[in-house]
């Protein structure tokens, strides 16, 4: 399954949340919904994350965040990857779990290049915040 489906299947589930994988009832954030998605919606954030990481190796990729353009450190382990970036971009942009499907499908599962993601999520120029419903 790709990343970004397994995220919109998962946001299917309960409201987005933002600082906590999940609620325990449905609820999650961009990470947690991809775990609701896959089955372990209990478990640890870190250890998701990293056997994520072998699943999905371009998320061990330094990766720029196409609202602000920041390379962003992850507060748990202070590595500036893909999954920093989705954090990033729920918790401090509040963007959609569907809006940031729709940024990891572009990246990384079909290779768009970051104009045209630009545009994809309304975005102009190289560093302009943003914040999507």
């Amino acid at each position: 399954m790709k990343l970004s489906d397994a995220m919109r299947e998962g946001a299917k589930s309960g409201p987005q949340l933002f600082g906590y994988l999940g609620d325990g009832g449905g609820g999650s954030c961009a990470m947690g919904s991809v775990a609701i998605a896959m089955g372990v919606p209990d478990v640890s954030a870190y250890r998701f994350y990293r056997e994520l990481q072998k699943g999905y190796p371009f998320l061990k990729t330094e990766t720029e965040c196409p609202a602000c353009g920041d390379v962003v450190e992850h507060a748990i382990d202070g590595v500036g990857d893909g999954i920093a970036v989705i954090v990033h971009l729920n918790n401090h942009h509040r963007w959609s779990r569907e809006a940031i499907a729709e940024w990891i499908d572009a990246t990384f599962e079909r290779g768009v290049p970051m104009e045209e993601i630009r545009q994809i999520v309304g975005l102009q120029g190289p560093r302009v915040p943003v914040m999507l419903p």
